[in-house]
């Protein structure tokens, strides 16, 4: 699969870090103003870091005509469902995922939207408790979960820069956050959560030289499993 690269209108070089590698395709970023984040507390029981481990899973998805496997990162939100982004499946088949203790997961491919780049998973009910989505995207200090392949998933903090709006070349606009955060290869999927545990939304790019990125917020997140249960399964490459 081909890493397609950014170019963001703050004159920021982004690219996917999902697991693809190779030469990309350019595409803009378009940021429409959002707002200031501030630190607002939900309310919410501090969830413990084992549970967020826990429901952190390594994503694996085949190349149909290389064999190439390609690595990202998904997570597992209340009521089962699992998501990651949908770039790890160009020209891929059905995905595997894999938890901290190395147990595998057979998951069926539920929803896929290249513009708002979500892919939403369904795996055997009760196998991993999952993380409650925000209700409101508001924290400045927040963590991001980076499965690292062997050393399974590892919290870091995090800086909200801005809650703001994203298009990719001028589609798919969706509610986006942009990150101050050491985010590297692998990261794409990777959950973004509040100091309580909940998830503020998943990680797709980073912005290249830096330690910056950006996430898909929670609000397209919860959009994107209700879409998953009423929509026909998607077909995949192979």
């Amino acid at each position: 699969m081909r890493a397609l690269s950014y170019i963001a209108m703050l004159s920021a070089s982004v690219a996917f870090v999902g697991a693809c590698s190779g030469s990309g395709t350019a595409a803009e970023v378009a940021s429409v103003p959002g707002s200031t984040p501030t630190s607002t507390p939900e309310g919410l029981a501090i969830i413990a870091d084992e549970r967020v481990e826990a429901a952190t899973l390594r994503l694996e998805v085949t190349e149909c005509t290389s064999g190439v496997t390609n690595r990202a990162t998904a997570v597992v939100i209340d009521g089962g469902s699992v998501v990651s982004v949908a770039h790890t499946f160009v020209n891929s088949g059905s995905p595997v995922l894999w938890d901290n203790t190395g147990h595998e997961f057979a998951a069926t491919l539920t929803y896929l939207d290249p513009e708002q780049d979500l892919a939403v998973f369904e795996v055997e009910p009760g196998l991993v408790e999952g993380l409650p989505l925000s209700n409101q995207a508001q924290d400045r200090s927040v963590r991001f979960v980076s499965f690292v392949e062997d050393k399974g998933p590892t919290i870091q903090q995090a800086t909200v820069l801005r809650y703001t709006r994203l298009t990719l070349d001028g589609v798919g606009d969706r509610a986006g956050i942009e990150l101050e955060a050491p985010i590297r290869k692998g990261d794409s999927g990777g959950p973004v959560i509040s100091d309580e545990g909940a998830v503020l939304g998943v990680v797709f790019a980073s912005n290249n030289g830096v330690d910056s990125g950006w996430a898909i917020a929670s609000e397209e997140v919860r959009a994107a499993i209700e879409a998953s249960k009423s929509d026909s399964a998607p077909s995949l490459s192979c």
